[in-house]
């Protein structure tokens, strides 16, 4: 038999799931989106018009709005892909999110994270999550903004991206604790969700960045971008002589603030 959930405790973690969720579905569920992701960025990539978006140095407010809808598109397709349970959805938002403000600096960060929060936000009205997860979109534009200057200079690699997310992820389950109510329910489903979406998000936010990034300067530099083919010895030499002599420029940089 369902138990019934109590007024406003809809499919919290104690009865709206018919018991304990299987971590490995969830990992398997996020791998497929992030796979979904990849070829949507692949796709967008493709576009001529997109590339030069990334490309603008002088970008204006309207180029940015365009940016900002993308990367605010890409963060919905996340909620509606990612799995429900325990009144809460296990998706892939905060790659979309957190790859605006590194890349598109604070303007498209915030915007990013105003419209996938706001979707987030009416999409499950009332919700277990629904404030929570709102809420922490909008902290992870932030947060992403913050390190758009440090990431523009080339001083945050694969390995920073990876952390920044996670800690972009640990901050929604502290989110999730503070806001979402009661609290017994709430530590229930982040015990459930943290693991998968800490780690999965992490790992997934890098092919993500690499896509834009090497089609940006594939798009800039031809046959002679850096990393273009191999990835071997020759391939880092490049990279290290393009550094050297300064010629990344916006698809390096970004200039979008």
């Amino acid at each position: 038999m369902i138990k019934t959930c109590e007024r406003g405790r809809q499919e919290h973690p104690v009865c709206g799931d018919r018991g304990s969720f299987m971590t490995g579905t969830m990992f398997f569920n996020m791998l497929l989106n992030i796979g979904l992701l990849v070829l949507l960025a692949t796709l967008l990539t493709n576009m001529a018009s997109v590339r030069k978006l990334f490309r603008g140095e002088n970008s204006t407010i309207a180029q940015k709005m365009a940016l900002a809808v993308i990367f605010g598109a890409i963060s919905i397709v996340s909620t509606y892909t990612g799995t429900k349970t325990g009144g809460a959805i296990v998706n892939t938002r905060v790659i979309g999110v957190l790859t605006a403000g590194i890349m598109g600096g604070p303007f498209v960060g915030m915007m990013t994270a105003l419209i996938a929060g706001a979707h987030r936000f009416l999409f499950d009205i009332g919700g277990f999550t629904a404030a929570s997860c709102a809420v922490s979109t909008l902290v992870e534009g932030v947060l992403g903004s913050l390190v758009y200057k440090k990431y523009k200079t080339g001083e945050m690699d694969s390995v920073d991206l990876f952390f920044l997310t996670a800690e972009a992820e640990i901050l929604q389950m502290v989110i999730i604790l503070m806001i979402s109510k009661p609290l017994g329910a709430a530590m229930e489903l982040v015990g459930k969700i943290a693991v998968p979406m800490i780690v999965m998000n992490s790992v997934g936010m890098v092919p993500l960045r690499d896509i834009i990034f090497f089609q940006c300067r594939l798009e800039a530099y031809g046959a002679d971008a850096p990393f273009h083919g191999n990835r071997g010895q020759e391939s880092r030499l490049s990279e290290k002589r393009f550094r050297k002599a300064g010629k990344y420029g916006s698809c390096d940089r970004y200039h979008f603030w």
